[in-house]
């Protein structure tokens, strides 16, 4: 459905998604075999059989359950599927902001919707060289490879989704405390 002045943001949000699942399944099913993927697997199967919540960070590992658990998958094929959503869900959220900010030209909005989500899911924290150089196997908010924890890629919609709402609560002139 076209919209008079620019294209729906449905159809920009599917696009977004679509362009988004086929550049990154081809990394994510590579990566549920490697860097952190395997040990935050492990800790979701084992949050599974022993009803716990053992790490600070568990959102990733009870969606890794109910995918589990709700389409059989294999434990890798669930955390390919989860981490894949969420970058899903990153483009579509984008998408939407591209609706919002560029009105009128429906070639711009389409082709902004589908790169910036590819451009920014890709990018990554430049490390410094030298005196500032930091380990490259540095885990923690900057790590050398953001593809390395899945954790880290499910952070981004929620930090993008949660923007709006923190914006909104620094620009309150109602005189209220955040």
């Amino acid at each position: 459905m076209m919209k008079k002045h620019g294209a729906s943001t449905v159809g920009l949000a599917l696009l977004a998604a679509a362009a988004t699942a086929w550049r990154f399944i081809p990394i994510v099913r590579q990566m549920v075999e490697a860097g952190d993927f395997p040990a935050h697997t492990a800790f979701a199967r084992d949050m599974a059989v022993r009803h716990t919540l053992p790490v600070p960070h568990f959102l990733y590992h009870l969606l890794l359950i109910g995918m589990h658990a709700m389409t059989g998958l294999t434990w890798d094929g669930a955390a390919a599927s989860v981490t894949v959503a969420g970058l899903m869900v990153t483009a579509v959220l984008i998408a939407r902001w591209v609706r919002e900010a560029v009105p009128g030209s429906i070639a711009l909005q389409i082709g902004l919707a589908v790169a910036l989500p590819l451009a920014l899911l890709t990018v990554q924290p430049a490390l410094p060289f030298g005196q500032l150089a930091r380990d490259q196997w540095l885990i923690g908010y900057w790590p050398a490879n953001q593809w390395h924890n899945p954790t880290t890629l499910l952070s981004k919609p929620l930090a993008l989704a949660l923007f709006p709402l923190g914006l909104a609560a620094a620009c309150d002139r109602s005189g209220s405390s955040v």
